[in-house]
């Protein structure tokens, strides 16, 4: 069953980031309205999912956005909120306080000097306006973590976020890399090689050993190399025929766009199947590209093919999409062998 799904209920966003994989800005055309939205969540509930990210585009902006959340908790699906902190104050996070099964708001913040994330991110106080908002949700009993995308731009001074991030007291920390998809197409040259992925993963397996009370995550499928503990799993089941971990995209995850569309994931945001033309259930049992993801020893290329680790890990297919045009490829940033 998909445990994870992704929703993207507008494209509408008052930020323009250089690295955004939606390229969000304008709300589209052809958005689902609340009524369709609504019935997304009834029929991603009947399907067994357990969980439900609400994200933009930046979703608070959404004139109906409480009710979206509402629903959610209606129907006793756990949620989180992603968003660029912007709209964040104490009122909004006293109105979220009263929602029992939302879990937490995750807040962007791409570096720990005001200027270069204001610089990537487009407006001049979006770094005052999203500490603010980690505040806000602190100060009112909210779960709040920091997403970073990793990137050139800034894994030099990963260090540096750790320490302000932590002297925010926030609950947890998590770093994705850089994939050159929506308007990241035009910053390319941001993409991680292999050598600074791994030193990047590396510092946040360690920052996570260090401060055991913050959850430190990051859903690279690629973390498992650098973190013992995972790697003992690894070992483990490696030599199971059957995909039991890595790269989440059509295994256990997907994504729906504000226009409707299933994706894999965030980062593939290969928009596959149209959810108001054929129901959610079809398309993720029986759509023909979400089956090929499952099949990796098939379809998969390259050394993420003869891998030992193809079934715990199987590169990530959004990073092989964007840099080769070929979902199947080898994963561009790994390091083993």
């Amino acid at each position: 069953m998909p445990y994870l799904c992704v929703f993207h209920i507008t494209n509408k966003c008052n930020l323009r980031c250089k690295h955004c994989y939606a390229d969000a800005g304008d709300k589209l055309k052809n958005e689902l309205s609340l009524e369709e939205i609504k019935k997304t969540i009834d029929d991603l509930h009947d399907l067994g999912t357990q969980y439900i990210i609400l994200s933009g585009g930046e979703p608070l902006i959404h004139k109906n956005f409480f009710d979206i959340l509402g629903h959610c908790n209606e129907k006793k699906m756990h949620s989180m909120i992603t968003s660029n902190g912007t709209l964040l104050d104490d009122k909004t996070a006293k109105k979220l306080k009263k929602f029992k099964y939302l879990d937490s708001v995750q807040i962007s913040i791409d570096s720990h000097l005001p200027e270069r994330h204001n610089e990537f991110r487009g407006i001049n106080n979006a770094f005052e306006l999203a500490i603010r908002g980690v505040k806000a949700c602190k100060n009112n009993g909210l779960k709040v973590s920091i997403m970073t995308t990793l990137s050139k731009y800034n894994i030099d001074n990963m260090d540096k976020m750790l320490e302000l991030f932590t002297s925010l007291g926030v609950d947890g920390i998590a770093f994705e890399r850089f994939v050159p998809e929506g308007r990241g197409k035009n910053i390319p040259q941001y993409a991680l090689s292999a050598s600074e992925l791994k030193e990047g993963l590396s510092k946040l397996v360690k920052f996570r050993k260090d401060n055991p009370k913050i959850k430190v995550w990051s859903n690279d499928p690629l973390l498992q190399f650098v973190d013992q503990d995972l790697n003992k799993l690894t070992k483990e089941y490696k030599k199971n025929n059957n995909v039991c971990g890595g790269c989440s995209a059509g295994i256990v995850s997907m994504c729906i766009t504000p226009d409707g569309y299933m994706t894999p994931c965030t980062r593939l945001y290969k928009r596959i199947a149209d959810i108001r033309k054929d129901s959610i259930k079809n398309i993720w049992e029986n759509n023909e590209f979400i089956n090929s993801l499952r099949q990796r020893k098939n379809n998969y290329k390259g050394k993420c093919k003869s891998c030992e680790f193809i079934n715990t890990c199987g590169g990530c297919r959004a990073a092989a999409y964007h840099t080769s045009g070929d979902v199947f490829a080898e994963d561009p940033s790994c390091w083993v062998k």
